[in-house]
C-alpha cells in the first residue's frame, strides 16, 4: 500500500472504509485524505496473520497515534488484492468495547511515555496475532464499525493539524531545536548524543550513532510532547521518523 506516496488506488480504498464518509464529503476531501493518512503510514508497523490462508490479513499500526488499519487480502491468479480495509483505535484491538480518549494513553501514562509506548505497542501487536490465529476460515474476530473509525479520527486529525502548524507558523523554539538535533545526529557519536539528550539510554544512542551515512538527513520531526515536571525534573520527548 503506497500510502506515503498518496497513490490514487490506496486513497480510494481508504475513502471507502467504514466510518470514512465524514472525511470524503465535500469538495476538499480529495486533498484531505493524503494529508491525514500519509503521516499515519510513515510510522506504521506492519505485521501479518494467516499468511498461509487464501485470505491473509495485514495490520498497519501507528504506535504514536495508537491507531490501526486492518486489511484483508485475497488472491487473484498470481497476485493479491485488498478485499477489505478498516480503521480502529488501538484500544479496540485488545478490547472491542474499550473507551477511547482523544489522545493516546501513552502520552500521559504515569509510568512515563517511552515505557508506556513500548509496552502498549507490544500489547497491540500481540492482540492482533492472537485474534487472527484461529481464524483460518477468513472470518473477522471482531467486525470493525463506523464508530471505530470515528473514535480514531481525533488522533488522525490532531496529527495532521500539528504538522500543518509546524509548516505554516513555526514556533520560535522549533528551528533552533531541530538544528541541535541535526548536530547531535551528525556527530555520529554515542557520547555526544547522550550529552545532548541526557534521557537517551546507551543502547539507543549507540544505534542512532551507527545509522548509515546520510540516513539521519532523511529523518523528520514527527511529534513533540510538551514538557512536564515529574520528580523535580523536566522531561521533553521528541519523535523522529524517516
Amino acid at each position: 500500500m503506497d500510502a506515503v506516496a498518496g497513490s490514487i488506488p490506496t486513497m480510494e480504498r481508504l475513502a471507502n472504509m467504514p466510518g470514512s464518509a465524514i472525511l470524503t464529503d465535500g469538495a476538499e476531501a480529495e486533498d484531505a485524505l493524503p494529508l491525514i493518512w500519509s503521516p499515519f503510514f510513515e510510522n506504521a508497523v506492519v505485521t501479518f496473520a494467516r499468511e498461509d490462508s487464501p485470505l491473509p490479513v495485514a495490520l498497519y499500526y501507528n504506535p504514536l497515534l495508537d491507531v490501526a488499519v486492518l486489511t484483508q487480502w485475497e488472491q487473484q491468479d498470481s497476485e493479491y488484492r485488498v478485499a477489505s480495509i478498516r480503521a480502529l483505535p488501538g484500544e479496540r484491538l485488545t478490547n472491542p468495547s474499550a473507551a477511547v480518549p482523544p489522545r493516546p494513553y501513552w502520552m500521559e501514562a504515569d509510568e512515563g511515555p517511552i515505557e508506556a509506548l513500548s509496552r502498549i505497542t507490544a500489547e497491540r501487536l500481540e492482540a492482533f496475532s492472537n485474534a487472527y490465529a484461529a481464524q483460518a476460515d477468513g472470518s473477522e474476530p471482531t467486525p470493525t464499525t463506523d464508530a471505530d473509525m470515528q473514535a480514531a479520527l481525533p488522533r488522525l486529525i490532531w496529527n495532521t493539524v500539528q504538522r500543518a502548524e509546524w509548516d505554516e507558523e513555526p514556533s520560535a523554539w522549533l528551528q533552533p531545536a531541530l538544528v541541535s538535533i541535526d548536530e547531535a545526529l551528525d556527530a555520529r557519536n554515542a557520547t555526544t548524543l547522550m550529552a545532548a539528550a541526557p534521557a537517551t539510554d546507551e543502547a539507543t544512542a549507540s544505534a542512532l550513532s551507527g545509522l548509515p551515512e546520510g540516513f539521519a538527513g532523511r529523518l523528520r520531526l514527527d511529534m513533540v510532547l510538551g514538557a512536564r515536571r515529574r520528580c523535580a525534573r523536566t522531561h521533553s520527548h521528541w519523535f523522529l521518523a524517516r
